[in-house]
């Protein structure tokens, strides 16, 4: 893992329903194949074992797969870590177990190896979520608002925010 500043790196080798809140882009080019995918965590997605298994488990096919993904995690009713728990699967060292977080999963080839590099820049509650970028499989990146976004749905349902 390298440190800077404000940015975090990491690389990773790679070798039941619950609630879901999502982005998914497809490229259209005839096959519609996924090319990336944002991933919103929910209280349901951590309260027990099974919830956060079927959380995960599509994540860690997306990585696998080569998909550009990003996980939001801004849920703090639980102090489980859902981007640590899909570290953790590629036999990775352990993350801090932050009580928010947000992950973007960048898909790249190494020496003819699927391999998937990871920022998560560090976030605090109560400040601006930071934009996030959404590396897309074989194409381009595209920058995704969290915080516009996250005005954007309190504002739909009515709920109060600090902005």
């Amino acid at each position: 893992m390298e440190s800077t500043h404000s940015q975090r790196t990491l690389e990773l080798a790679q070798a039941e329903s619950t609630d879901v809140a999502e982005v998914r882009v497809f490229r259209d080019f005839g096959d519609v194949p996924l090319v990336g995918a944002i991933e919103l965590v929910s209280p349901a997605n951590k309260d027990r074992p099974e919830k956060r298994e079927a959380f995960i488990s599509p994540c860690d096919y997306y990585v696998r797969e080569g998909v550009g993904l990003i996980i939001v995690d801004i849920v703090t009713e639980s102090s489980v870590n859902l981007h640590s728990l899909l570290v953790e699967r590629f036999k990775e060292r352990e993350l801090p177990n932050e009580e928010i977080s947000a992950a973007a999963y960048r898909p790249v080839i190494r020496e003819d190896s699927q391999e998937s590099d990871v920022w998560y820049p560090p976030l605090q509650l109560g400040q601006p979520l930071t934009d996030m970028p959404l590396y897309l499989h074989n194409g381009p990146c595209a920058r995704a608002n969290l915080d516009a976004t996250d005005i954007q749905v309190c504002e739909q349902l009515k709920l109060t925010t600090d902005n």
